[in-house]
């Protein structure tokens, strides 16, 4: 999740190459999707080309996507190329607030609804398996903040970790970071 950021919640920041870009939330960022991708050179930028994308969400963005050539990247199920609308009434709450919210008296992260689907949001049911290394099992979920209501089995609870410039917000699996959340200064992505 990258939230109210300048510039770009989620960079491709000139990678020579396509990135994988799974259950990401943006919101309220300069561009909440920014793909540029640079050329073996080292000098030439060109829109993204081999970016492989699943069940990324965007809302409020000064701009919504940039610099991505979707005939050169996999993207799918993504809200830019999906039949539908994005609108405030797709969520639970735009409340950015809620993040920064003290923990519950014994010790859980607070109830957060920011960018959760509502029930009636036509974006409810339309993630698809998104995985780097093999095959997981998914299922819709109106608990979770993910992208396109995508949830894993094994994952761990969520930890705040606070610094004077970012509030981070991070899950793990056993092996690797979930999901970020950064406020401020450049954005999260899976890791």
């Amino acid at each position: 999740m990258a939230v109210k950021n300048k510039a770009s919640g989620f960079y491709a920041n000139h990678h020579p190459g396509g990135n994988n870009w799974y259950n990401n939330s943006g919101y309220s960022n300069g561009i909440n999707f920014h793909l540029l991708n640079r050329l073996a050179d080292n000098v030439t930028n060109v829109s993204g080309f081999g970016h492989r994308m699943r069940n990324n969400l965007g809302f409020a963005g000064r701009t919504e996507l940039a610099r991505l050539n979707p005939d050169d990247s996999d993207v799918e199920s993504n809200y830019f190329n999906l039949p539908v609308k994005v609108t405030e009434q797709d969520f639970l709450s735009l409340n950015h607030a809620q993040l920064l919210g003290l923990r519950q008296p014994n010790g859980d992260l607070p109830e957060v609804t920011f960018m959760h689907l509502t029930d009636h949001s036509e974006l409810g049911d339309r993630g698809v398996e998104a995985s780097r290394e093999k095959a997981r099992t998914w299922e819709p979920s109106s608990v979770e903040p993910s992208a396109l209501q995508v949830r894993w089995p094994g994952f761990r609870p969520f930890k705040m970790r606070k610094n004077s410039r970012t509030a981070r917000l991070c899950g793990r699996w056993a092996s690797h970071t979930a999901a970020i959340v950064r406020l401020g200064r450049g954005a999260g992505r899976e890791r």
